[in-house]
């Protein structure tokens, strides 16, 4: 098994891993996907920070971008920890699309910035692509990151927030906020508010 993981690994950095350097990397995959008209999204952050060391990229197929901009809602969904360095965020637009009956990622965006600079850079560039045009409405988690982006790109949009994370949010604050007195009808109140989920 160690064997396997290792030769995995090897196989991994040689057809995947152009440089060393892993920002250096990335750009060499962005310019090879470029060339078969993927959509790339490059990030200035140096537009609002000094800081070199934050980043923001993403890409779309030729195909996702067709399907883009073809609907008027969205979901914006956040994925954290997506590699060893613990600070990196995966954006996903996803939409639904009626001919597979389920959702359908149709943009990626990847950034160690939390702000909502990235995030606007990534609209605005989905927007002066004609990729998203008229929004109606677009599902997030709870993140004021991603509503201020939507409001700021797409003011008059409609901001839905995911039932899931809305009701995560709430138990959360519910335990942090509610005490109980340990009585038997406390303990019932407050088990029965935090299973609402």
């Amino acid at each position: 098994i160690v064997l396997t993981t290792y030769l995995h690994e090897q196989i991994n950095k040689i057809i995947f891993l152009f440089d060393a350097d892993d920002k250096t990397s990335a750009q060499i995959w962005l310019n090879k996907l470029q060339e078969q008209n993927y959509g790339i999204f490059r990030g200035n952050l140096q537009a609002y920070t000094n800081d070199a060391r934050l980043f923001a990229f993403g890409f779309m197929s030729p195909f996702q971008k067709d399907r883009l901009a073809s609907v008027n809602a969205y979901c914006l969904d956040a994925t954290y920890n997506i590699s060893k360095r613990s600070d990196e965020i995966m954006y996903t637009i996803v939409i639904k699309d009626d001919r597979l009956g389920r959702g359908f990622p149709c943009g990626y965006m990847f950034t160690n910035d939390h702000s909502v600079g990235p995030i606007v850079q990534w609209l605005e560039y989905l927007k002066n692509e004609g990729m998203i045009v008229d929004p109606l409405q677009f599902t997030i988690d709870c993140s004021d990151a991603e509503t201020n982006a939507i409001n700021n790109v797409f003011p008059g949009c409609a901001i839905q927030y995911c039932l899931f994370h809305v009701s995560e949010a709430w138990n959360r604050q519910i335990v942090q906020k509610v005490k109980s007195d340990g009585s038997a009808a406390d303990n019932r109140l407050l088990r029965s508010e935090c299973s609402l989920t």
